[in-house]
């Protein structure tokens, strides 16, 4: 029996269901973490996910009639990598998953199906952490419950942004890998590094020209050198022209 966890809101009728996942733990090849909607809490109960497995990639899985089996649709073109925006549509017994990197954009049906659910569903986050029931930890952050179903050809404007702006790292504090994301309201020159508290710069990002819009890269915490860099503090610096933003960073080991 593994370690499965739902946390559910009931929702009559159609519905759309969002989350940002931002981390789950890759501690067995089963574990994985995502979005559900479900008939009930029963074991073998019907129900539609879109779902993250950090060592195999993002999967659609569901079960069509109480106690089937559940059957699955791989996603290879989407990367497992966290943050990932999810989000199901119920529109009467059809259901659908799509995903996006930044919330705004959307990208799919990925899978869509036909499952016969009751009036009344369970829709929430899901997450095991496989059958050795090892302590996994997965976080979710912008979770929306919309009791009418989106149309799947609705899209969401995104504005330009209006100034240049560095937002915090997360996670932070962080020990294996932390997200820096940063906007730009005109073309420019990027320049990305990590320094240490001596003015060292002990890392660097590609330099390139960047359109308007919202950027996001990932530090692994270690040098130029792919050595791991010790706990301390840490100054992420982000120069657009002759701009420059700069945000503390924490590393625990």
């Amino acid at each position: 029996r593994d370690a499965f966890h739902f946390v559910f809101k009931k929702v009559r009728g159609s519905a759309t269901l969002s989350a940002r996942l931002n981390q789950v733990d890759d501690v067995d090849g089963s574990a994985f973490a995502g979005i559900m909607v479900r008939a009930s809490t029963a074991g073998k109960a019907p129900f539609f996910s879109l779902l993250v497995q950090p060592r195999y990639g993002v999967f659609t899985k569901w079960r069509a009639d109480s106690g089937a089996s559940i059957q699955t649709r791989g996603h290879r073109e989407i990367s497992p990598d966290t943050p990932l925006y999810f989000r199901l549509i119920r529109n009467d017994s059809t259901l659908s998953g799509f995903y996006s990197r930044d919330g705004a954009a959307w990208s799919g049906p990925l899978f869509q199906t036909t499952i016969s659910l009751d009036s009344t569903a369970l829709v929430g986050l899901a997450a095991s952490s496989g059958p050795l029931a090892k302590l996994l930890t997965a976080t979710f952050s912008d979770v929306s419950v919309l009791d009418y179903a989106l149309s799947v050809t609705q899209k969401k404007e995104t504005p330009l942004p209006g100034k240049f702006t560095l937002h915090q790292n997360y996670p932070n504090p962080f020990s294996r890998e932390t997200e820096i994301n940063y906007q730009l309201p005109r073309r420019a020159a990027v320049r990305v590094a990590i320094y240490n508290v001596a003015g060292e710069k002990i890392y660097s990002f590609s330099k390139k020209d960047q359109e308007p819009g919202r950027y996001t890269l990932r530090w692994n915490g270690k040098d130029a050198r792919g050595q791991l860099a010790p706990s301390g503090v840490y100054y992420c610096v982000v120069r657009a022209g002759q701009k420059k933003l700069v945000k503390k960073m924490l590393v625990l080991r």
